[in-house]
């Protein structure tokens, strides 16, 4: 079910891919791309608490799409 879905939105996958890889940033200063993350998860329905990590030493849960 997960690879049909992911073949029908591959280019849309491919740009937010693009997006968050293009520019940029500093190891655990990644906040350009946690705000896009954040506003993916958003839109997917899903509740999103944001500014509650700081860089090392945080519990925190984190999501990599490569």
């Amino acid at each position: 079910k997960i690879i049909p879905n992911v073949a029908a939105n591959h280019s849309e996958l491919i740009s937010i891919r693009k997006d968050i890889h293009g520019p940029p940033e500093i190891a655990f200063e990644e906040h350009r791309t946690a705000v896009i993350v954040a506003r993916l998860l958003t839109e997917c329905g899903l509740k999103v608490d944001t500014g509650i990590a700081g860089g090392r030493g945080n519990s925190v849960i984190g999501l990599r799409l490569t």
